[in-house]
């Protein structure tokens, strides 16, 4: 390649390539959808300190677990970019920065010690959709089949919501009785050590 070759880029702005600038003709992030668990879990004996393996054990066992916390990031369409890695990694991040909130009371939301009112309310939400689609998609076969889609439709909000009610008791209720067995093991430890 000869010097009187140009690219577009050496074209667009030639007398900053020496100074780390990049020029960036398309990036694309493609949208990303999880759902993130966390577990907490303490190893018998990893901590020598008694107060510290109480707290430890009751309250980050309670609060920290978390189950089907939703996160979702948008995608990007960055096109004709000619910019420094650095300034074009904070553009990135400055669409997302406004995510972070929503995802972390995503999280928070998703507590076990709350019931997950995220599952909860999606679940409610998908009964309501069901008690819309199913009767509308019954009604075009005939009003007898629309009969039984309106009943399809009502039992399937009501398996959600009865459901996800339970669901959030079982939740509340498992997480306090895993703080408490946790709190008796950890008393039995310190009755064990004293006598």
């Amino acid at each position: 390649m000869d010097g009187s070759t140009k690219f577009k880029w050496q074209l667009f702005c030639p007398e900053n390539v020496s100074e780390g600038f990049v020029y960036i003709k398309q990036l694309i992030i493609y949208p990303i959808s999880i759902s993130l668990s966390f577990q907490h879990t303490t190893m018998a004996g990893s901590d020598t300190n008694l107060l510290g393996t109480y707290i430890n054990t009751s309250f980050m066992s309670s609060i920290a677990n978390f189950e089907d916390a939703p996160v979702t990031l948008n995608g990007i369409k960055l096109e004709g970019i000619w910019d420094k890695w650095g300034d074009v990694a904070s553009k990135i991040l400055s669409k997302y920065r406004s995510k972070a909130t929503e995802i972390v009371l995503g999280v928070a939301f998703s507590s076990r010690i709350i019931g997950n009112p995220v599952k909860l309310f999606g679940g409610v939400a998908q009964g309501f959709v069901d008690l819309v689609e199913k009767p509308k998609e019954a009604f075009s076969e005939g009003p007898l089949s629309g009969g039984a889609g309106i009943a399809q439709g009502i039992g399937s909000l009501s398996s959600k919501a009865i459901g996800g009610t339970f669901g959030v008791v079982q939740n509340i209720t498992g997480s306090l009785a895993d703080g408490i067995s946790k709190l008796a093991v950890v008393n039995s430890g310190i009755y064990f050590l004293c006598n």
